[in-house]
């Protein structure tokens, strides 16, 4: 097996590496996520030509987002329709994202594999930054085999469909609905527009000073770190329990969330109002916090998205985004800060426009742990359990405030 890198800026770009290999070889596969124009102008008249000679050709393309020009569609649909060993599909709309990249080419018993980050598309053969793995091997490899499973599991599973004049005239007239909205999509943000995502110091700073102004710092980091330490030692009984059973951990989880005449280690607003979710199943909750103890030291997003999935794998239910996040600063307050609605609302009010919480995936944790540590540096402060404390402090009093308006 030979593997080689493929890059559009370093040497042999897609399109130089995909012209050869559908000149060359009997057998085409290809696997997108979306086809456009662009990318088929490039190759078109090795498409043709392969489809000419009756070679077998296989192409699915995806429809998601409307980011497939049908046009591109039209032209392929009569030639591949009019080639014996010709197969055009379209991925079904489903709950997952259609999202591969897959160029197979077979000549006689050798295979070679373009697997990577390029659409059918200029940019994806030319222009964008884009890198992929050529592979080279036999069709008794495993990793053909496995490819070629991979393939064909998308027609058996019923993932896509065969194309033809219906789902075209349906396709076109989603993409026709989307135009819209596609052009007023843009690729980032203007200078100015990124500046809604930075603190404005002038107002932490004041907060800060006003804090200081009103309590006894040295006292309340003692006494939040207190609380933390407590609640380590909290969730490593439950992760060290043998026997796993409601009554034991629910006397040990109501000491972290709080209960009846209990005040709770953390203080995030409504996670006592879950418990009874969460105590339904105290073994996913251990599973959960052995997760986090075990990839404490991996980055904010790695951990984050690891727990999301833990959860949906296993339907875990009544742990929200503060649960997950109270865990992980128990075990890593250097690097991972609590995110619930206290601290959204606050650096709300700090200047930075940010998305629920609900709907953070591993990305916006990392963003948010960063701007978190971005504070505590600006401010002096020891961890990020401090600027917890501000967050609680500017949340406060921003409900004071909204109250006496009522």
């Amino acid at each position: 097996m030979k593997i080689k890198a493929i890059t559009n800026q370093i040497g042999k770009s897609h399109k130089t590496a995909l012209e050869g290999l559908f000149r060359e070889s009997d057998e085409v596969y290809c696997v997108v996520a979306f086809l456009k124009n662009s990318g088929l102008n490039l190759l078109r008249k090795g498409i043709w030509r392969a489809n000419e000679k009756k070679k077998k050709f296989f192409l699915v393309v995806g429809q998601d987002y409307a980011l497939t020009e049908p046009d591109a569609l039209y032209w392929l649909y009569p030639l591949i329709k009019k080639n014996p060993k010709g197969s055009f599909y379209l991925a079904k709309h489903a709950r997952s994202t259609f999202h591969p990249k897959l160029y197979c080419f077979i000549k006689g018993s050798m295979v070679v594999m373009l697997a990577g980050s390029a659409n059918f598309t200029g940019g994806g053969f030319e222009t964008n930054d884009e890198f992929s793995f050529q592979i080279e091997t036999t069709t008794n490899d495993q990793v053909w085999v496995r490819t070629k499973k991979f393939i064909e599991n998308l027609i058996s599973t019923g993932r896509v469909e065969e194309v033809n004049e219906l789902n075209l005239w349906r396709y076109r007239s989603f993409y026709d609905s989307q135009k819209k909205a596609l052009k007023n999509i843009k690729r980032a943000p203007k200078a100015e527009e990124s500046q809604g995502l930075e603190i404005n110091y002038k107002t932490l700073r004041r907060f800060w000073k006003r804090y200081k102004a009103e309590h006894d710092v040295a006292s309340d980091i003692r006494d939040k770190h207190g609380n933390y330490h407590e609640a380590r030692l909290v969730l490593d009984k439950i992760a060290s329990l043998r026997s796993v059973n409601v009554t034991r951990v629910t006397n040990l989880y109501e000491n972290l969330v709080g209960g009846k005449q209990i005040t709770g280690l953390w203080h995030s607003t409504g996670i006592d109002r879950s418990k009874a979710d969460v105590l339904k199943t105290p073994r996913k909750l251990q599973l959960l916090i052995r997760y986090v103890k075990s990839y404490r030291n991996k980055s904010a997003a790695e951990v984050f998205d690891g727990v999301l999935q833990m959860k949906q794998r296993k339907r875990i239910t009544g742990i929200g985004v503060n649960v997950i996040t109270e865990i992980m600063t128990t075990y890593n307050s250097k690097d991972f800060a609590v995110l619930n609605k206290r601290s959204i609302e606050a650096i709300t009010k700090l200047g930075c426009k940010t998305k629920g919480k609900e709907y953070y995936i591993g990305t916006d944790y990392q963003r948010f742990c960063n701007l978190m540590d971005e504070i505590r540096a600006t401010l002096n402060m020891r961890s990020l359990l401090q600027t917890d404390i501000l967050c609680n402090y500017i949340y406060q009093l921003t409900r004071k405030k909204k109250k006496r308006k009522k």
